[in-house]
């Protein structure tokens, strides 16, 4: 059978019934509280900051649930929720490994303060000492390698560093959705995805929008479920879904 699902509904409901301890990783790209439209009209994403902040701390506390004891959960948030979220999952007993910084390549004009350029990708893990961290799936070639072509460079090159540039997908861009208003680049995901978890682990995404964690997932043969409250987005994610899985399919029988 398929190796994924999308369900449709409530975050909260649907994390609700899933099992707990069944993901090794949760991936999750709320929505911002910046009056986006995601098909409810805009003034569903303008709560009152208290109000989203609570409701970021239940949708966190029942990921945290889902967990396998060496799981790890990944917020992807911008400037303004970015510490108050660390602070809530420390005091759910998350332990920060890395504070990352997206750097999207290209921002958005602001008048006032300076240009946004980034967002921040929180790692957590859900135990301090025991988790997956596949180092050896996520290496770059080092500077060493590259401009210095130095012998004691590992050859298998180095571990990221904890500013990561990805740019974001733009309106022009081959592997942008139309009509979604946000859609996070395949590549990132993938990177997540193979240094926290392994082949045939399952991959949560509580707000899949257009599926591109689950593409990521797929991609490098882990299962996934998806959650997505507006019901156009969850079908069109399926189908991407479906799509990619029919084209891997295709490269293996190619191979055989």
């Amino acid at each position: 059978g398929l190796n994924y699902e999308i369900r449709t509904g409530d975050c909260l409901e649907e994390l609700g019934k899933l099992v707990h301890g069944a993901a090794r990783l949760v991936v999750a790209d709320p929505p911002y509280n910046f009056a986006v439209d995601y098909g409810n009209g805009a003034a569903a994403d303008r709560l009152p900051v208290d109000q989203y902040r609570d409701w970021c701390g239940e949708w966190v506390r029942r990921s945290v649930d889902l967990l396998t004891y060496d799981g790890s959960l990944w917020l992807i948030v911008p400037d303004e929720h970015a510490a108050e979220l660390v602070v809530l999952a420390k005091s759910l007993g998350l332990t920060l490994r890395n504070w990352v910084k997206w750097y999207e390549t290209f921002g958005v004009n602001c008048r006032r303060k300076f240009n946004r350029t980034s967002r921040h990708v929180l790692y957590f893990t859900r135990d301090p000492k025991r988790f997956v961290f596949n180092a050896d799936a996520v290496r770059v070639p080092s500077a060493r390698q590259r401009k210095y072509n130095d012998r004691r460079a590992n050859p298998a090159g180095k571990l990221p560093d904890d500013v990561w540039a990805f740019p974001r997908v733009a309106g022009t861009h081959a592997e942008r959705l139309k009509g979604f208003p946000t859609q996070l680049p395949v590549a990132m995901l993938r990177r997540i995805v193979a240094v926290a978890s392994n082949p045939g682990d399952l991959v949560l995404d509580p707000f899949c929008g257009s599926g591109s964690t689950g593409a990521a997932a797929i991609a490098h043969g882990r299962r996934f479920i998806g959650i997505e409250k507006n019901p156009d987005y969850a079908a069109r994610a399926a189908r991407r879904l479906d799509a990619l899985t029919a084209a891997l399919d295709n490269d293996r029988e190619g191979e055989s």
